[in-house]
């Protein structure tokens, strides 16, 4: 299987197929750049034949299916473009920033253009040669001109130009790059890999080179519709660097409109716009792109989709792209241009009303078509058409052995065959396979070679490719079929006199191609003799050995062809037998083919004598890289000039290496002074790998002793940075009794800013630390493990810093807290005071309540001391609430800077509310001891009023009471004793009411037992004068009698 390979092979990624769709030749300026740009950030050289955009040799290109299956790297995949407004996407490698393959929207998401000379394409058969070139306008004219001939496109206004069989060649080509692709590849496509790293795409900003042609593809334009019309209906248009939709200039352009009726649905904005033809088409019908209607906006594809899926895929679509997998809308109809109502969205929803497309007609563009240019041609020279004479020698000798043996194999492969004849086949099958790969893999060298050097021969050289897969085909499968036969047990059939007969027609006719053999094999050591002992007869000797050898081959074959005739048994001794004499001749036409091929012109000395200087010259350089790398001097300007004589000694090397090819032409053998310089070139390229080893290896360690320095100058900044943010609270801490809260906020700004650039430099600093022990792996291996332990080392020293960072702003806020906490300290503490003294002003009050005994003089007066120092508290109280309170909101703001602020704001609202408390606490005892004394000078009072109204009623017991010799009382008497007894009733009612009143304001202090006993004895009082009054109302003769009087209640002792 295909597979593209980085250069340090860290990324490698599976193709769908093993061969390309197609291979072009580019003159365009982009190319050059992007491969001259991956080599340069790579640190590699450029290959052979490549540097200079218009001095070597335009570039090769291949395109695959865009399926790509990443076997490993996935995570080093990243993508970039040479400017902003460049329309194709590189992906590279970004471990040695090798150019892996290249998307563009001109490919229609159905393949990736790969460069076969700077990029490793692994188990790939030889190429395809280039079709045709492509921007040949970018390549300078007097340059063009020595290249060799090749069908040539350019673009210009919007066409494509060139004569009319190269333009057919152009559109050919681009049907197999626009292939569509296998319906079950394995692998993701471009867009997706792209997608999985988030869409970042880096712009390089490399400026556009000095050749380009701005008017070509990728820069605005398209094909015309003429080459349009060459490519197949189901293929869009040859777009190979397509920048925005463009019209050929002799075809109108359709624009459709994508309206919507509804308010509130977004899907349908998003596709509202006009969407103008491309040109090409998709499935036999045109192709719509989006106008995007600011830079933000994507594009959006109008196009139709046939029913190779199944007709649930089947109509119009609204995609991302064409055939893209991000679909917002679905219409089944089938039509030429697109239908303007039924589209369902989603794409498999219902029918959506709101969406409509109407079409509208553009103007047509018209141009000028320029004339056709006719490129010249270049004969190949001599030595390019010897190369080739001895390609087609090889392959048709191949050829002629192959086809012998594939005779003799079908041969004996007829009828029955036995087991011993098919593995005779087998192995004769085998040994020319193996041949023939040897001289396959020799022409695709040749090919390799030709394309960088001999281009002129490509074309012929790239013919007889098909010839060679041919006779391949053919052997492998009459192998297939021998094999099969090994398997097969043999049939034995009894011996008859015409197989005696067969049989010893057979030996006569091997002693005769045995002599045949041994005649040519004495011919070979005669002209091996000849030419050890430098005789002037080793060609004539040479003809002789060649004729005796193609005498004793047709003798064979004509043998062979007897041999088919003979019974099976018989059969399959000869093919045996023949077997091993055609091997021996294969054997000695081998060793005489050198022999026979034309003796090299005599070499010039002088170019020997320079060529040896260049040598030694290069040599001389080895030494010096050697000695300046020993000696430790590893400046960078050092190392930077070391590279580039390591590259002049390279580029040195490979000329001379081309002077030696060219003193000896392909094929031939070289004389011993050229292969002594071979020797020697081999050696130099062998040191200069050494140095470029060395050289890489010193450039690791330098910069992995760089990175170690760095690790260590940020962790160290870190650490400065927090003895400054140290030293800024130690000093703010110093002056803070003397300021107020405004110089404290400014203070305290100025030191957490000191310590937020801390902040940033340790992040710095970590980032830094874990992105380099993340690539370890990139760090030599020799010093990875005292790099891994350096920088661990260093990632616990900068844990300790945010640690002390953290105590010093918690530091810094309690301090910062305690000044903006000062002028409300002091008033929370005079509450405090207060409430204390409201606490002692009742305690008299308190003592009263808990004893129940009061004295109502001293309590009026504690009660009044009370009242007045409760009143100062609480005003002093709201007053320190309002404080407080005013602080809320900057506590709140300040919360993250200075959260001892709002600590110590919600300790003070705590403490009020500790003193509230208290404070309703105590009154509440308070009022209870008031109430007591209140109640014992009521019950003082009812005992003082007692007095006078027990003396009424002893008053009117003496009015009433008769001496006995009144007679009849008077009616005025009875009024007066009426009179008396109401009075002395309503006193006493009026004192059982007081006490009745003095009994609820007693309250708790009714389990004082003395106030409890005087309670009791007023009320026997009160009950004592009531009864007396009931008698004198019963039984005096003053009182009329009703004749209901009144109980009288008993009365208490």
């Amino acid at each position: 299987m295909a597979s593209i390979q980085c250069r340090c092979g860290t990324v490698v990624i599976r193709l769908a197929r093993a061969l390309p769709k197609c291979a072009w030749e580019c003159c365009c300026v982009d190319c050059y750049q992007k491969n001259m740009w991956s080599c340069e950030a790579g640190g590699v050289e450029y290959p052979l034949g490549y540097g200079v955009h218009g001095t070597g040799l335009p570039m090769h290109l291949v395109y695959f299916d865009n399926k790509l299956d990443v076997q490993k790297g996935r995570e080093k995949i990243a993508f970039n473009r040479l400017r902003e407004d460049a329309c194709s996407t590189n992906m590279i490698a970004s471990c040695c920033k090798a150019l892996l393959c290249v998307e563009h929207p001109g490919y229609v998401g159905q393949s990736v253009l790969l460069f076969p000379d700077f990029c490793n394409i692994l188990g790939v058969p030889p190429l395809l040669p280039p079709a045709c070139r492509i921007f040949i306008k970018d390549w300078p004219a007097d340059a063009y001109a020595k290249l060799p001939p090749k069908p040539g496109i350019w673009w210009e206004d919007g066409k494509m130009h060139g004569s009319e069989e190269d333009r057919a060649v152009a559109s050919k080509s681009v049907e197999g790059m626009l292939q569509a692709m296998p319906p079950r590849a394995i692998g993701e496509t471009f867009q997706q890999l792209l997608e999985a790293v988030g869409g970042k795409v880096e712009t390089l900003g490399l400026p556009e080179g000095p050749n380009s042609r701005t008017d070509m593809p990728g820069r605005g334009s398209t094909l015309s519709g003429e080459a349009v019309e060459k490519i197949s209906p189901d293929m869009l248009e040859l777009r190979p660097a397509l920048c925005q939709p463009h019209l050929s200039s002799k075809k109108a352009v359709d624009v459709f409109v994508v309206t919507s009726t509804a308010v509130d649905e977004p899907e349908l904005k998003t596709l509202v716009g006009e969407y103008v033809e491309t040109g090409g088409r998709n499935h036999g019908k045109p192709v719509f792109c989006r106008r995007p209607p600011s830079e933000e906006d994507e594009e959006i594809y109008l196009y139709f989709w046939d029913s190779r899926d199944g007709p649930d895929f089947a109509g119009w679509w609204l995609g991302q792209s064409v055939g893209a997998s991000l679909v917002w809308s679905r219409c089944e109809a089938d039509e030429m241009l697109p239908p303007s109502r039924g589209w369902r969205i989603p794409w498999d929803g219902t029918i959506n009303e709101h969406l409509e497309v109407t079409r509208r007609a553009a103007r047509t563009a018209t141009k000028e078509e320029v004339k056709e240019e006719e490129e010249l041609e270049q004969a190949p020279s001599e030595e390019q058409q010897e190369q080739l004479l001895v390609a087609r020698d090889q392959v048709a000798l191949v050829e002629a052995e192959a086809t012998e043996v594939l005779e003799t194999a079908t041969a004996m492969l007829e009828g029955e065959v036995p087991a011993d004849v098919a593995k005779t086949v087998v192995e004769s099958v085998q040994a020319q396979l193996d041949s023939l790969l040897e001289v396959h893999q020799s022409l695709a060298a040749d090919i390799v070679d030709a394309r960088r050097h001999s281009r002129e021969i490509l074309p012929e050289l790239s013919k007889l490719t098909p010839r060679m897969r041919s006779v391949q085909s053919s052997l492998a499968q009459v192998l297939g079929q021998a094999k099969v036969l090994v398997l097969q047990q043999p049939k034995l059939e009894p011996t008859s006199p015409e197989e005696d007969e067969q049989a010893m027609q057979l030996r006569v006719d091997l002693s005769k191609a045995t002599r045949a053999l041994e005649n040519a094999e004495e011919k070979l050591q005669s002209l091996l003799t000849a030419e050890k002992a430098g005789t002037e007869n080793a060609p004539e000797l040479a003809a002789e050995a060649d004729h005796a050898m193609k005498s004793a081959r047709s003798l064979t074959a004509r043998q062979v062809a007897a041999a088919r005739k003979f019974a099976p048994g018989i059969r399959t001794s000869a093919a045996a037998e023949y077997s091993k004499l055609q091997k021996k001749l294969q054997r000695l036409e081998a060793e005489l083919k050198p022999h026979l091929a034309p003796k090299p012109p005599p070499i010039d000395p002088a170019a020997l004598a320079e060529l040896a200087g260049q040598l030694e010259q290069v040599e001389t350089g080895i030494q010096e890289a050697n000695s300046a790398l020993d000696g430790g001097d590893f400046a960078p300007e050092v190392l930077k000039n070391l590279e580039n004589d390591l590259l002049a000694q390279l580029r040195s090397l490979a000329a001379i290496k081309k002077s030696q090819d060219a003193l000896c032409k392909p094929g031939a053998r070289a004389p011993k002074e050229v292969a002594d310089l071979r020797s020697r070139t081999v050696a130099c390229k062998t040191g200069l790998d050494a140095v470029g080893t060395r050289l890489r290896d010193v450039r690791e360690d330098v910069r992995c002793h760089k990175m170690m320095r760095t690790a260590v100058e940020r962790v160290e900044s870190a650490e400065e940075q927090l003895e400054v943010a140290s030293s800024s609270r130690v000093t703010f801490e110093a002056s803070m009794f003397a300021m107020t809260a405004e110089e404290a906020s400014e203070a305290g700004a100025r030191c957490r800013k000191e310590a937020d650039k801390c902040k940033t430099k340790v992040q710095q600093a970590a980032s830094f630390l874990r992105a380099r022990l993340g690539g370890m792996d990139q760090v030599p291996e020799k010093s990875r493990e005292a790099t891994g332990k350096e920088l661990k080392q260093l990632v616990v020293r900068l844990q300790l810093v945010p640690e002390k960072l953290e105590t010093i702003l918690r530091e810094l806020g309690q301090s910062e807290a305690w000044i903006l906490l000062q002028d409300t300290n002091a008033p929370v503490a005079e509450v405090e005071l207060l409430v204390q003294k409201a606490l002692d002003a009742s305690a008299p009050l308190v003592a009263a309540y808990e004893d129940g005994k009061a004295e109502p003089e001293g309590l009026r007066e504690a009660t009044q001391q009370m009242l007045d120092t409760e009143k100062e508290a609480a005003l002093s109280m709201a007053a320190a609430r309002r404080l407080v309170a005013s602080k809320e909101r900057d506590a709140l703001q300040r919360q993250k800077e200075i959260p001892a602020f709002a600590k110590g704001l919600r300790e003070l609202q705590e403490r009020l509310q500790r003193a509230q408390q208290k404070l309703s606490e105590q009154r509440t005892r308070a009022l209870q001891g008031e109430r007591l004394w209140q109640a014992q000078l009521v019950l003082e009072q009812l005992v003082e009023r007692m007095q006078p109204v027990e003396a009424e009623v002893e008053q009117v017991e003496l009015l009433c009471t008769p001496l006995g010799d009144e007679g009849i009382p008077s009616e005025e008497q009875q009024a007066d004793a009426e009179a008396a007894i109401s009075a002395a009733e309503q006193s006493v009612r009026d004192v059982e009411e007081a006490l009745t009143f003095a009994r609820g304001q007693q309250g708790g202090a009714a389990s004082n037992p003395e106030a409890e006993e005087a309670l009791l004895q007023l009320e026997v009082r009160i009950q004592n004068c009531r009864g007396r009054l009931f008698d004198v109302r019963c039984n005096s003769p003053l009182v009329a009698k009703s004749e209901a009087p009144p109980v009288a209640k008993r009365r208490r002792t």
